[in-house]
């Protein structure tokens, strides 16, 4: 259908009413915003931010271009390539700075064969590429990029810091930088998109007010996630754990731990703006506060009781595959 963009997006909002914003529009205002966290990457990191930038978009929009030649013009039916554009700007945000250029290439076309796979399969909803690809990047990183990542890291500087969110029993014996500049501005992040939390939460609030997705979203989603972190076990050294971290070494210690874990990782930037994709997330308003406490419960429990080396994402991964039984409940 060629006059698909020009059909109001009845999803978006509950209970299914018009929203006067074509797909287009509504993908067109995603990619502005998304250019802040990007720039403000580049301001940390320099021309191999803006390299990897334009390779992960221009991949995705080649990925889309090559697909609509050779097999199916369908699949531009929501949003045409601004869609894509869209996508590969969210993936680029969610790789680590020293990702080399191949990875970067190879994990949004993976990404997107992916996704179109779960469409396939799930019928209502598909998982969002950026996000898988970035998954796939990560498990794909060896520890010598690893390595690579702190070395860089504790260049910058006025770094003391090794860029691992730090575990409650050494939070005070580690120089950690204030968590006022973590939010402001974070040269410590490993994720090109992930410079300033402040940015991401401030682009997110506009989608919000733009009605692109519930508030109910990011609220319960924080709600689990604070609850979880505060009170249910958390792992230490030699395997043991913490009860009750919150308090566990007092309360203030407990609290800066909290706000560590909250804004050191991509959790701001998975509730803030990767949830909110109309195509991954149920529709309604009580079905969007479903995914909320979701995806908290999943990163809670992926943090602090498994290994897997991207929690968070993995978590949004799991909360969008429960998307077609969530909108079957809560959908009229």
């Amino acid at each position: 259908m060629k006059n698909t963009d020009k059909v109001y997006h009845l999803n978006l909002y509950a209970p299914f009413r018009p929203v006067p914003e074509t797909f287009k529009q509504i993908y067109i205002t995603q990619l502005v915003l998304l250019s802040i966290p990007c720039v403000i990457g580049v301001y940390f990191y320099g021309w191999q931010a803006v390299f990897k930038i334009a390779l992960g978009i221009g991949c995705s929009l080649l990925w889309v271009f090559g697909y609509v030649r050779c097999q199916n013009p369908g699949i531009l039916t929501v949003g045409g390539y601004w869609y894509y554009a869209v996508t590969g700007l969210l993936y680029v945000c969610l790789l680590p700075i020293v990702c080399p250029w191949y990875l970067v290439a190879g994990g949004i076309v993976a990404g997107h064969m992916g996704s179109l796979i779960s469409r396939s399969f799930l019928r209502v909803s598909q998982i969002n590429g950026a996000v898988l690809g970035s998954i796939l990047v990560h498990w794909t990183l060896s520890e010598s990029t690893a390595d690579t990542t702190l070395n860089l890291l504790r260049k910058l500087p006025g770094l003391t810091w090794d860029g691992q969110t730090p575990q409650l029993d050494i939070l005070l014996t580690r120089n950690l930088p204030v968590l006022g500049n973590l939010i402001l501005k974070n040269p410590q992040a490993t994720y090109i998109g992930m410079g300033s939390g402040f940015a991401l939460i401030i682009c997110g609030m506009y989608l919000l007010y733009r009605g692109y997705f519930s508030g109910r979203l990011v609220l319960w989603g924080s709600i689990v996630f604070l609850i979880g972190m505060s009170v249910l076990p958390v792992s230490a050294k030699e395997g043991r754990y913490i009860n009750i971290p919150i308090v566990a070494q007092g309360l203030d210690v407990g609290l800066t731990w909290l706000g560590y874990q909250y804004f050191s990782g991509v959790l701001v930037f998975i509730l803030f703006i990767t949830s909110i994709d109309s195509l991954a997330r149920p529709v309604t308003h009580s079905g969007q506060a479903c995914y909320g406490i979701l995806i908290g419960l999943f990163i809670v429990i992926i943090r602090n009781y498994t290994q897997l080396p991207v929690p968070d994402m993995t978590a949004l991964i799991l909360a969008q595959l429960c998307t077609p039984v969530i909108d079957k409940i809560t959908r009229p």
